[in-house]
């Protein structure tokens, strides 16, 4: 148990009813409580590592979206709302996420700056 959640089972088999004692009982139940401590530490650093790894994406996301509204601002002489407009209306017309139109709009700046 991790808490007052179940996290798995330990199933053990004897050849013969009555094999296992108290001492047993005592050890399995000494065993199965480090296991779930351990099992629940890899689930809350699987949880934070995802968490993470969205973080990462996100500032990305943020990061690429705020160059986008740069270059739609300077090129299109726009201010900053009209500019997150053109943004939302791609993503929405290309079936795509704002970060993607984003991506698309600095790839093309790029492209023309070469």
């Amino acid at each position: 148990m991790g808490g007052d959640t179940c996290l798995g089972a330990i199933k053990v088999y004897a050849e013969r009813p009555r094999v296992f004692d108290t001492h047993s009982e005592q050890l399995l139940s000494m065993f199965s409580t480090q296991a779930a401590v351990l099992v629940a530490n890899v689930q809350a650093y699987d949880r934070a590592k995802r968490l993470t790894d969205g973080m990462r994406e996100v500032i990305r996301d943020r990061d690429v979206v705020s160059m986008a509204k740069g270059f739609l601002m300077g090129r299109s002489n726009l201010d900053e709302a009209s500019a997150m407009t053109v943004l939302l209306r791609q993503a929405g017309r290309d079936g795509m996420s704002v970060a993607a139109a984003a991506r698309a709009v600095v790839e093309s700046a790029a492209r023309r700056r070469r």
